[in-house]
């Protein structure tokens, strides 16, 4: 498992998250059967609270940085859009 930290770690120095929120969408295989769809916003309202609670603890105000993984390009663009 101490390699799996220090990976990520690593991770985090290429990317240079000072802080960072991942949000995970999936469309292609779990609305059809498990879920339902929800729009990027909801998501974006939970980041947007996240970093509003993390500026509020720590009184860091970092750059706000989301990734985001899905299967579905049309996420990312209106994500990108948005």
């Amino acid at each position: 498992m101490t390699n799996y930290f220090k990976f990520i770690d690593l991770l985090k120095d290429m990317l240079q998250f000072l802080s960072n929120d991942s949000v995970h969408v999936r469309r292609t295989d779990k609305i059809r059967t498990e879920a339902q769809s929800h729009d990027i916003e909801e998501y974006m309202y939970h980041v947007i609270a996240w970093y509003n609670n993390y500026t509020a603890v720590t009184g860091k105000d970092v750059v706000r940085k989301v990734f985001l993984a899905t299967d579905d390009i049309e996420v990312y663009e209106k994500a990108v859009e948005r």
